[in-house]
């Protein structure tokens, strides 16, 4: 449990048994354990809306920037958290000046950044699947306008079929096999992610008790790994 709330949170891996970490790639759950575009979202949301009450607008914008920063180093700056980071600070920069965050082009724009800072990143398979997965939310799952609006499945289905439709040839190409049952597991586990987050920060606060509360939350996840792995 401990080791999974930690790789919700900061993307860190190194304690976690061996069995699990494979049962995660098999369900096509590894994500949730890399710190990633979802992570930086929910920073960003929180931090805006505790800031925003406080704050003046451009100082509260600063500091959703100061914070993304903070998380993108604290999480070990990989190249998929990195890419979210820049998306992040620039679309919070766009609304301060009051233009419009068009996410297609800033997804190129930082892309390119990246690029011209280290070449190496286009070798690199957390940036192929983070830039992969985030050109099918921004692509494909618009597409999916036509299709039933229902909330758990717009929030959580969709997207998680967009982004593993732009994926599946780089998984292919890399590991040689692709999860089908991603999609439900997913839509099972994601609404749970905030949550773990939250909590797992506050247990840094809040000790014990805090943890036994973050427990029930990673206890269901643990538990749709095992069940969907077998």
């Amino acid at each position: 449990m401990s080791s999974l709330a930690a790789g919700i949170l900061l993307g860190v891996k190194g304690q976690m048994p061996y069995e699990f970490y494979q049962q995660l790639v098999s369900t096509g759950t590894l994500h949730i354990v890399a710190a990633s575009g979802f992570n930086v979202m929910i920073v960003a949301s929180v931090l805006m809306q505790v800031l925003s009450k406080l704050l003046a607008k451009g100082w509260a914008i600063a500091g959703g920037v100061v914070g993304i920063g903070v998380y993108v180093l604290l999480s070990g700056a990989s190249a998929s958290v990195v890419r979210a980071g820049i998306m992040g600070s620039l679309t919070l920069m766009a609304y301060y000046f009051g233009r419009p965050a068009e996410a297609r082009r800033l997804l190129w724009v930082t892309a390119g950044v990246m690029l011209l800072f280290d070449p190496l990143y286009l070798m690199d398979i957390g940036f192929q699947l983070s830039f992969a997965a985030t050109a099918g939310l921004l692509y494909l799952a618009p597409a999916m306008q036509k299709l039933p609006q229902i909330p758990l499945l717009k929030e959580y289905l969709y997207p998680t079929l967009a982004a593993s439709a732009a994926t599946i040839p780089i998984i292919l190409y890399h590991f040689g096999r692709v999860s089908w049952i991603s999609p439900l597991v997913n839509m099972l586990v994601l609404p749970l992610v905030p949550l773990i987050m939250l909590l797992s920060a506050l247990t840094l606060l809040g000790g014990q008790v805090v943890a036994w509360l973050a427990y029930v939350p990673l206890s269901w996840i643990v538990q749709m790994i095992y069940l969907f792995s077998y």
